[in-house]
């Protein structure tokens, strides 16, 4: 059947020339609108790399001067501090909250972050560095996960942390940092530097955790978790696991509602409660990042439609002008399912040949300026640990997706007339023709 199938395209080549073209230009469009969507569909469907279905994120404000509400008799250090500390353990003793942390003012899902330059051979690279307070639950009430070898995450979310410089970092992190280490616990983040000598505020790893994804628009996850001291006058805020079976969304409505008051000690006050996927679900919408992809699924499903409706329809065309074929090939004892797979195979043959001459122009383009990012933010263009900073992966698995896109459009625009033309008795295709 090959050799037919070739010998049939060969002689219709200057039908086939005007697919084939038709299809090539199909093949580079597809990869225009296809590439940026699947990489904003690699972002959506990362994993955070924390649990954030029972995590409740609760902020606190302090009432100042002319405001009502202030007390002017609760300003002092020890009054503040013990106003902090009573809210602390009200969080604590509630029966439907497992585990507390403080918040820090970079802490994880919030929108600023201090970041770190390292070098790997010769290229700089830079982290994320997310503070949080040390022996104050922070790993457990997160629910981030350690890696084998790594201290567990209540062992994390315990420790003292001997110095400033002891910090956990992330596997991605990890993995580049130290590749052929098999354990980064007791080593330097920049250690690899000619001459280091290990200083206090060192960054030295004292334990490795689960890749974390801090933005919900980016698939960067080259963080680290540096501790600090738990401040005496600390009270931005918590961030609080519930128990199993407990509505975060619930929960939080229900704090900012009715019980706002248990939440009030001195001139600090209850100023927001909101569930993390809830806050999440807004950061994305605030960001633009829920409009772009919302505007790229409507562009890529508005071609697919077109797509579908101008190469269906020539396939369809082309295809009942092979009535004739039909025929004969059935008064030679063809049968349906023959004539039909061999139709199918003339599309798939000129399908793949368009397919790589499409791409093979596309990869120019690629080559020069560069394929679609899964993040926006310019200090991580050096480093992405994703499968999609790999320019061949990349490629690879978009490319495939823009072939299977044509292998579906072109089977269904010949699948349905060549049933019915194969099916028709050679006589009549004959005298039809």
């Amino acid at each position: 059947m090959f050799k037919l199938i070739i010998k049939n395209l060969w002689s219709r080549r200057k039908r086939n020339g005007w697919l084939l073209a038709e299809l090539i230009l199909v093949t580079v469009v597809a990869w225009v609108i296809i590439d940026p969507l699947v990489m904003a569909v690699v972002v959506k469907t990362t994993p955070y790399g924390y649990d954030t279905d029972r995590l409740v994120d609760i902020s606190m404000g302090s009432y100042s001067y002319g405001m009502s509400g202030y007390d002017e008799s609760q300003t002092d250090s020890a009054s503040l501090a013990e106003n902090a500390m009573r809210i602390y353990n009200r969080l604590k003793s509630n029966p439907q909250i497992e585990s507390v942390t403080r918040k820090t003012y970079n802490g994880l899902g919030g929108t600023s972050y201090s970041s770190n330059s390292f070098k790997v051979d010769t290229v700089y690279i830079m982290s994320r560095t997310i503070s949080f307070t040390r022996g104050d639950n922070y790993f457990t009430t997160h629910g981030i996960k350690s890696l084998p070898g790594s201290p567990s995450a209540e062992e994390l979310s315990t420790m003292s942390y001997a110095s400033p410089g002891e910090c956990v970092i992330t596997e991605s992190l990890a993995k580049l940092m130290f590749p052929s280490v098999p354990n980064p616990i007791g080593h330097y983040l920049n250690e690899n530097i000619e001459n280091f000598q290990p200083g206090e505020w060192d960054f030295k790893v004292v334990g490795v955790v689960e890749d974390v994804r801090p933005d919900p628009f980016q698939s960067v996850a080259l963080t680290i978790f540096s501790p600090r001291e738990a401040l005496p006058l600390d009270n931005g805020g918590y961030m609080v696991r519930l128990k199993p079976g407990v509505d975060s969304r619930k929960f939080a409505r229900e704090l900012r509602e009715n019980h706002a008051d248990d939440l009030k000690a001195g001139n600090y006050y209850l100023s927001d409660a909101k569930a993390q996927d809830e806050i999440l679900e807004e950061t994305c919408y605030a960001s633009g990042w829920t409009n772009t992809i919302r505007l790229k699924t409507m562009l890529a499903v508005f071609f697919f439609v077109n797509l579908c409706l101008g190469v269906v329809g020539t396939f369809v065309l082309q295809t009942r002008k092979r009535s004739e074929d039909a025929g004969v090939m059935r008064s030679f004892g063809a049968t349906p399912s023959y004539i039909v797979r061999m139709m199918l195979g003339e599309g798939w043959m000129l399908t793949t040949v368009a397919w790589v001459v499409g791409c093979f122009l596309y990869l120019q383009y690629a080559l020069a300026e560069g394929l679609a990012h899964t993040h926006n933010t310019a200090d991580y263009y050096d480093y992405d640990p994703s499968w999609t900073s790999n320019f061949g992966i990349h490629f690879t698995v978009v490319s495939l997706v823009v072939y299977v896109m044509l292998l579906i459009v072109v089977t269904i625009g010949i699948s349905i007339p060549a049933r019915r033309i194969s099916r028709v008795k050679p006589v009549d295709a004959l005298r039809d023709e």
